[in-house]
């Protein structure tokens, strides 16, 4: 039984999958999951947002929500409810801005309310998870890309357009080896997402040609480089490969000096970490930040430590957002 009268939808889009989940405003009833439609054009990712909505409510044959509450990738515009310079979604061609906010509102005859996915999922912590009664947290996303979400004492950061937690452009190489997704160089997502450890990867290899050729990655893939993905190099890091250890311990460090500097911006009491990537190989992230961290911090090391809400914090962020939004505080 739904707790309220009208339901809300909430919407947790990435740049791999689009959820989207019936919920109550405490809990989560029912979800879809589907693979992020590549655009062609700048309104597709509304209209899957608006189809995937329309599926589940037809699913419990609803006729009316009170909201729909997105969380997003970003960067976005909060005023104008989109999306710009996205980096991470998949594209047929170059779109600068994508509309949300108003083509669901308009399609649906609902309010709208989103926020950037990280944000949201701090918001979802702090009601939800392990930052209940917590005044100062961060949740930082280990996936495609990397995010992260801040409450300040109680209050969360959202800056003028709603980004102000785009830590994955933090720098972490002064020599800018490698670009990131939206151009800039020595971004610590360049090196430790998704996305960039297949890049950091082969720039060991191209530097490290004796490790690489002897390594059990080579052999896997081939020796093509392009068949690298990130779940294969922390697979074979268990399985003791020298060459992928070398890569998940380098992965470590850096992404202990993003921890770092969101500790000394931010100096939370709790950090609480996600993403597909983190979800999946805790065991070999969190061991090296904890490891490193105190090495690059001035301010006191917080705890650190994955989820509770798992792979569907975003669902709870969207559902947080929305339940705010109604009350007037996002």
């Amino acid at each position: 039984m739904l707790r309220v009268d009208k339901p809300i939808i909430a919407v947790d889009i990435g740049a791999t999958n689009i959820r989207v989940a019936l919920t109550d405003g405490s809990r989560l009833i029912d979800k879809v999951v589907e693979s992020t439609v590549k655009l062609r054009s700048s309104c597709d990712l509304a209209l899957q947002v608006v189809r995937l909505s329309k599926s589940i409510m037809d699913r419990y044959r609803i006729d009316s929500i009170a909201a729909v509450g997105i969380a997003t990738i970003g960067p976005m515009d909060m005023r104008s409810g989109e999306l710009f310079n996205v980096a991470n979604l998949p594209m047929e061609t170059r779109i600068d801005r994508i509309p949300l906010r108003k083509p669901v509102e308009d399609t649906l005859d609902v309010p709208v309310f989103m926020i950037n996915d990280a944000s949201a999922a701090a918001l979802a912590e702090h009601m939800f998870g392990a930052g209940i009664g917590l005044a100062n947290l961060v949740y930082i996303t280990l996936s495609t890309g990397i995010g992260g979400g801040v409450i300040v004492d109680n209050n969360l950061l959202k800056g003028k357009d709603g980004n102000a937690h785009e830590i994955g452009h933090i720098v972490v190489d002064m020599e800018e080896k490698l670009v990131c997704g939206c151009g800039g160089r020595g971004h610590w997502e360049a090196y430790c997402s998704g996305s960039g450890i297949p890049k950091y990867t082969k720039l060991i290899a191209e530097s490290r040609e004796e490790l690489w050729y002897s390594s059990l990655l080579y052999r896997e893939t081939g020796g093509y480089l392009d068949k690298v993905t990130s779940k294969l190099v922390y697979d074979l890091a268990r399985r003791g490969d020298e060459f992928s250890m070398k890569i998940v311990e380098d992965l470590g460090r850096i992404n202990a000096m993003g921890f770092a500097s969101v500790i000394n911006v931010y100096d939370p009491e709790l950090i609480t970490v996600g993403g597909s990537i983190a979800l999946y190989n805790s065991d070999l992230i969190l061991p090296y930040i904890d490891r490193w961290v105190g090495r690059y911090t001035v301010n006191r090391i917080p705890r650190i430590i994955v989820t509770p809400l798992g792979a569907d914090i975003g669902l709870y962020g969207g559902m947080a957002v929305a339940v705010k939004g109604l009350k007037g505080e996002i």
